[in-house]
């Protein structure tokens, strides 16, 4: 088991590809001491801002990974993480899929964006 006060958080925010989440959710913490949160609330179709609130305090988030759909009510996710984590650096550009094809690369951004990771 590994230890949780080392333990580096990232927020997911994704309403599409949920399993591919889990996944991910089990490799990062297996094998890099990573814990995913899910910053959209399970079983909902729309985005809480209460709820994101909660997590935001809750967890000390170093990135936040962005996987939505194209929708309207995707800018008051934008919103949200703007008044409440402005400071938390995002993942979800179209440089990001680029990134993300080699872990390398991956790593290399994160180490540039996050100083603290």
């Amino acid at each position: 088991m590994s230890n949780k006060f080392n333990r580096i958080y990232i927020g997911a925010i994704c309403n599409r590809d949920l399993d591919i989440l889990q996944e991910i959710k089990k490799f990062c913490s297996k094998n890099y001491n990573f814990s995913v949160i899910n910053l959209f609330k399970t079983g909902s179709d729309n985005f809480n801002v209460k709820y994101f609130k909660k997590k935001i305090k809750k967890y000390p988030i170093s990135l936040i990974i962005l996987k939505l759909l194209s929708e309207d009510s995707n800018q008051t996710i934008y919103n949200a993480i703007n008044q409440y984590a402005p400071d938390i650096p995002l993942l979800n550009s179209l440089n990001s899929v680029k990134i993300c094809e080699s872990r390398i690369n991956t790593f290399d951004f994160i180490n540039q964006k996050c100083k603290k990771l």
